[in-house]
This record gives C-alpha cells, structure tokens and sequence, in this order.
C-alpha cells in the first residue's frame, strides 16, 4: 500500500468531496472531544492516566499540524497564519504540564481553532451557514469566551497562590469577567506591576 500523496492529504484537509467532508467531521468530533477534556482536566486527578491521555492528545495533534502544514504547500505562508500559532500554543500547554509549568490557560485556544477553520463551516449543516452572518456571530461569541477564558487563565496560574481572595478558578474568571465589564471586583486585587499590567491587558 502506497502512502497518500500530497494531493491527497490537502483534499482531506480543504477539499469538499463526500470523502473529505466525511474525514473533516470525524476531525471536528475529535476536536469537541479534546474541548471536553481540557473543560474537566482542572477537576480530575492528574495520574499516569491522565498524562497518557494529555501525551496522546498532544501527539494526534502534532501529526495534524504536519499533515496540514504539509498538504498546504506553501510552509511559510502556513506559518503566518494566527490558526497555526493557536495551535502550537495549545500543543505546548499539553507537552509541559509534567514538568510543573502551568500553559493550561492556553488550552482555551482549540475551540478559537475550531470555529475558525473553514473545515467546520463547510461540515456544519452541510455549510449552510457557510460566510453568512450566523457564522460571523458565532466566531465573535467564541472569540470572546476564549479571551476570558484565557484571561482567567493567566490570572490563575500567576497569582493564585499570592493573592488570598483567589481560592479557585472561579475566583479567577470573577474578576476577569468584572475587569473586562468595569463593574469592579472590590476585595480580589492583583499586587504589583505585574498585577496591574494583567488589568490593563484585559
């Protein structure tokens, strides 16, 4: 059995035929899958198990951004791309968390990923919904629940452990939530300059 050609790959990955839009949902349905995991991995005990999991995801996901990469032709084009570093980002968060540094707030990018991709549009009611203003609203919504959700993130991992009224990723999303809607947060403060410059940024 002769390996794909790269013809082959790019009309799994950008192409429209039956085959290719069969291939692109069952990707989809990896991708959702992947969300649910990263949504109760704060939530379920980190054992050999688990890590196994994070591996493999993070090794399916690799073999992905090479495929695509491959099948697109044009590397340094693909690498200017925002998807592409979305995507990396999301890879290293899975790559490094047994060595103790905490990128899971990166994690939240997958679902900017997905809702970007032209494969999701094309596959969603068989693209109906294909440049219109649904999917328009649908990427705003997303892209905005990803920044707070990635905001939230960042809060967590840099200041849960300096700042007392921060006891859960709750807290966290509280306050990103309360500085990105100026409705003010009262008692969680962030110290330093470090802490008003995550304000800032948010």
């Amino acid at each position: 059995m002769s390996l794909p050609t790269r013809a082959q790959v790019r009309e799994l990955y950008f192409g429209e035929s039956s085959y290719a839009l069969r291939f692109q949902a069952v990707w989809i349905i990896f991708d959702l899958a992947v969300i649910a995991f990263f949504i109760i991995a704060p939530f379920v005990p980190h054992t050999a198990v688990f890590y196994a999991f994070d591996y493999l995801i993070a090794l399916l996901l690799l073999a992905d951004m090479v495929l695509r990469a491959w099948s697109y032709g044009d590397i340094k084009r693909w690498l200017k791309r925002p998807l592409f570093w979305a995507d990396l980002a999301v890879l290293l968060s899975l790559i490094v968390p047994f060595y103790g540094i905490n990128l899971g707030f990166l994690r939240a990018l997958r679902a900017y990923s997905l809702i970007q991709e032209a494969a999701f549009w094309r596959v969603i009611a068989g693209g109906r919904y294909r440049d219109t203003p649904v999917a328009d609203t649908a990427k705003a919504a997303v892209n905005l629940l990803v920044f707070v959700f990635v905001m939230a993130g960042l809060v967590h991992s840099i200041f849960a452990a300096r700042v007392a009224a921060i006891d859960s990723y709750i807290d966290s999303l509280y306050f990103s939530v309360t500085t990105l809607t100026t409705t003010g947060f009262g008692y969680i403060v962030l110290p330093g300059v470090a802490g008003r410059l995550i304000s800032i940024l948010i």
